[in-house]
């Protein structure tokens, strides 16, 4: 998978702007919120990424299962 400098530099936007509207209006801020602000982001890109590559993965294997199977025979 390629990432390039835009990906990043987006990456990078959501978390500032994820955090400064966390941040808005309140007069104190804990770090549990900021750490929350900041992993919640993470968590749901490496829980997109094992999705994608378990997709990829499955699909790969149905491939090659239907490519097995002698031509005369109908695929389901």
């Amino acid at each position: 998978m390629r990432f390039y400098f835009s990906d990043l530099s987006f990456l990078f936007f959501l978390f500032y702007f994820e955090v400064q509207r966390a941040i808005k209006g309140q007069s104190f801020v804990d770090n549990l919120t900021l750490l929350y602000t900041y992993f919640r982001f993470l968590v749901w890109w490496l829980i997109g990424l094992l999705e994608v590559s378990w997709l990829k993965y499955y699909l790969t294997i149905k491939i090659r299962a239907v490519s097995k199977k002698p031509p005369g025979k109908k695929h389901k």
